[in-house]
Order: C-alpha cells, then structure tokens, then sequence
C-alpha cells in the first residue's frame, strides 16, 4: 500500500508540473500563444522530444524559462519511473509474501471451511464465522475486497486469485481436499457451477453450497450441488415468519445480535477419542457444567441419523452421535474439545472447582 500511496502522490506532482508548465509557456510566449499551444510546448518538453518546430525559444527569457523548465521535467521523469517501478515490484514482492504468510497460517484446530468469491452473500457470512470462531479461509478475485477484511478481520485468511477460473493452484493452497464445506459466492451462475465442478473433482465428499442469483438456473445447479440458495426466497421467507411468528423470529435476532455475549444454536458432533463417550446426558450435566441447553440429540443409525427433539438425562452419549446445544459461542467451543477428545470432562470439573 505504501508504494501505491507514493505512485498516487508522484502522478499528482507530475499533473502539477504539466499545469504548471503550461501557465508558464502561457505568459512567457506571447499573446499570441494559445493554451491549446501552452500545453502541446508542456508536452513536447516533458517527453524530451524538444519544441524547435514551434518558435518558442527565440527569446532569452523564453530560453531561461525553457531551460530551467526542461531540469524539472528530466527531474519530474526520473521520479515518476522510480515510482512506477516501486510500485510494481513492491507490489509483486508484497503479493508474494502475503502469499506465504496466508500459507503457513492455513493450519486449523479443526476441519474447516472454504468461501470462494465474496459478492452480496459472502460478506455476512465471514462475519458470522468470525464471530462464531469457526475455522475457514477465503478466496477473491479483487484486491480491493482483500485489503478491505484483512483490515477489518484481524487475523483472517484471505488469498487473492485474480485469474477469471480457480485452478489447482489456489485448491492447493487453501487445502481443499481437507475441507468440509466450500461455500461459492461468485456473483455469477455459471462461475459458481463451474466452480463447484472443478471443486468436485478435487474432493468429492465436500459440502458444497452456493448461491444462485437467479431462481430459474438453480435446478441445473442443484444437481451437482448440495445446496443452492438464493437470497430473494431467503428475505420473502424472513419477511413471511416476521409476519406470522414475530416473537420467534426476535427471539432469533436477540440470539444473534445481543451485545453483551455471543449466543448460538450449534450442532456438535462426537469424536473416537471422545471422553464424553459411554456417560450420560445426566452425568455431563450439561447446563450446570458447560452452561448449555441440550435442544436435540441425533444418533446415527444404519448411515442416517435419528432425531430426539426431548433427550432425557439418562440417554448415552455415543460416537459419532450429534447433539444439538444453545448457549454461548466460549462454551460451545468447550464442548467442541471434549467432543474432539482435546480435553476431559474431569479436567474441567477440577478447573471449575479451582476458579
């Protein structure tokens, strides 16, 4: 940014000394010299292609203006190219090292997510996995919109990929084949179909959701995507709730945007390694030891999942069953470590009886 900042300054002196010029060639020629002539002998003296075809010079003072003017426009051009390439090699430089650093960044507590594009949808959903602490990175196409949450997202991982089509390259870096969810928001139908094709190949067990931005083209996209959805439905479905349920959809809206704690309604699902395994709902005690309410439980029976909308505290917990919680995003992530089996529920009994 620096370089661009200086390369911005220098063209500005640059317009200046031609302005400047051309009132000097103004006054010093003769009333007989017109502006359209002021600014050609401006011209001609800054590209150093000299003026001896317009009669300007046969005076001595029209020599001394000429001479001293000619100094600062050699001056004026050496600046101007040392700034040009600044620019484009700091510029380059610049790409290169935030290439890097985002690189050695892409190392994540758990699975993550990948958002390609970010057009009218991607923005609100960044938003909300930062605030959620989700691990996920993100692709643009526009240097402008990577400047722009890098500076607003501390820490965030953000690759620019300026190329029209995403090649192996980019899935390399923001390690496709290891993500469970690519996300496409790429202002465009066929840019996200294509997308999702090329993203297909690479990992065929992804989740990949996309936006449609028109309803017409969302049956051919549905066919190779898992989800495709599109904001017009999604705001008539909104506005059709705030009309019959209200008080459900505030209750929704407090939850999301309460200021003084970040509450969500999050599915966890329970790993291996998992202490958590064999105990009961009663035994964990959920609301008293990790502050949260158990919603639902989803025990995996024969690859499909059966839902329990009223666990009772005495059903087990199992391997790879998904219990649905409500609370705050810290505690929540307390509970994702003792799903991964990162932590034991003991452990957080004595550091509760410390604190």
């Amino acid at each position: 940014m620096e370089a661009k900042r200086q390369l911005t300054i220098v063209l500005l002196c640059l317009l200046l000394v031609i302005i400047l010029g051309a009132i000097g060639y103004k006054y010093f020629g003769g009333e007989e010299r017109s502006w359209i002539d002021a600014f050609y002998h401006t011209i001609l003296t800054i590209s150093s292609i000299g003026y001896t075809d317009t009669g300007f010079g046969s005076t001595q003072i029209q020599k001394f203006y000429g001479t001293i003017f000619m100094t600062i426009c050699l001056i004026a051009l050496a600046i101007t190219a040392a700034a040009f390439v600044s620019f484009f090699v700091q510029s380059k430089i610049n790409r290169a090292v935030w290439e890097v650093i985002m690189t050695v960044k892409m190392t994540f507590k758990r699975e993550h997510h990948v958002i390609f594009g970010v057009n009218h949808v991607a923005p609100h959903i960044i938003n909300e996995f930062y605030k959620t602490k989700t691990s996920f990175c993100v692709v643009t196409h526009t240097e402008g919109t990577l400047t722009e949450l890098s500076s607003k997202y501390k820490g965030l991982i953000i690759f620019h990929y300026p190329k029209r089509y995403f090649t192996d390259e980019i899935f390399e870096k923001v390690k496709v084949k290891d993500a469970i969810t690519a996300i496409i928001d790429l202002g465009n139908d066929e840019k996200n179909h294509i997308t999702a094709d090329l993203i297909r190949e690479k990992n065929p067990k992804i989740k990949i959701l996309s936006v449609s931005e028109e309803s017409s083209y969302a049956p051919i996209m549905q066919k190779r995507i898992n989800h495709v959805v599109n904001p017009h439905f999604m705001c008539a479905m909104r506005l059709a709730s705030l009309a019959k349920r209200p008080s459900v959809v505030n209750h929704l809206d407090r939850m999301l945007y309460k200021k003084d704690g970040i509450y969500r309604v999050e599915e966890v699902k329970i790993k291996r390694n998992s202490h958590l395994i064999g105990k009961t709902l009663g035994e964990v005690d959920f609301p008293k030891r990790l502050k949260l309410i158990v919603i639902e439980i989803m025990r995996p029976i024969d690859g499909e999942y059966d839902s329990n909308f009223l666990p009772l505290p005495e059903d087990t917990i199992k391997e790879n069953m998904i219990i649905i919680v409500q609370g705050e995003v810290e505690d929540i992530e307390i509970l994702r470590d003792l799903a991964d089996g990162h932590i034991n529920i003991d452990e957080l009994k004595n550091e509760n009886n410390m604190s």
